[in-house]
């Protein structure tokens, strides 16, 4: 659909597509959401977990491959979502020669940036400590050790996806950005932030919302009124 934007959301470390179903009710009605489920995880369990971000990246571009026809679309990847994010652009670039009409990378810094951690190595009691800290989980996950039994293998993966991965050459894109967290992240602060503008020769705008890491899923609205602007305001200049 010509007159539609698609709207593609990668999740986070342990987060699956249902993560963004808080968008939906503030997602404008020109925009089609299809909220990627990432391979071992959600209604996907049953299949093996990726182990690196360029296997993941491959994963998801196989799934919007076919929605790359023609239409507008913009991606949004939030946390360890934008690192796979910056690998299915590129991707989208050297395969398809599109580029979004706009980008949105939440809750992390550049994909150059390397930490030497190694969280995915943590004994559990303290890699559940550092979960605790950076907030989104929800409470009666900790109290139950068969949900933990589910679900910490998935969120350690994802932590080793994210540790191990080789950055390689920089990729610069044509196209806008915005890039946000929240102000109380422990993970990513504003000047870090500010350096997603050396990777787009396009306006990168900057926004701090009030919250912690998971900012986002407690102000779907303001997020989604971001989106909604970039859509209509590419939809208006092709009138």
């Amino acid at each position: 659909m010509r007159n539609s934007v698609n709207l593609f959301c990668i999740p986070y470390a342990g987060g699956n597509a249902s993560a963004y179903r808080c968008f939906m009710e503030h997602l404008d009605s020109e925009i089609v959401p299809y909220f990627i489920e990432l391979a071992g995880h959600g209604r996907r369990m049953g299949e093996k977990l990726k182990s690196s971000v360029m296997e993941n990246a491959e994963d998801i571009y196989s799934q919007i491959s076919a929605r790359l026809d023609g239409t507008p679309f913009i991606l949004f990847g939030h946390s360890m979502g934008t690192l796979l994010e910056y690998e299915v652009l590129k991707l989208i670039q050297e395969r398809k020669g599109m580029a979004p009409i706009h980008a949105f990378f939440s809750g992390r810094y550049t994909p150059d940036v390397f930490t030497w951690e190694e969280h995915y190595k943590l004994p559990e009691d303290h890699f559940l400590a550092m979960l605790r800290l950076y907030g989104g989980t929800p409470d009666e996950f900790y109290s139950s050790p068969e949900l933990i039994q589910i679900f910490l293998p998935i969120i350690r993966n994802d932590y080793q996806v994210v540790e191990t991965y080789n950055f390689g050459k920089k990729k610069v894109f044509d196209a806008d950005f915005t890039v946000m967290a929240g102000r109380e992240d422990c993970i990513v602060s504003g000047e870090q932030l500010e350096e997603w503008k050396t990777y787009t020769t396009g306006r990168c705008d900057v926004h701090m919302f009030n919250g912690d890491h998971f900012y986002l899923f407690k102000e779907p609205r303001s997020v989604c009124e971001l989106i909604n602007n970039v859509a209509h305001e590419w939809l208006d200049r092709r009138m």
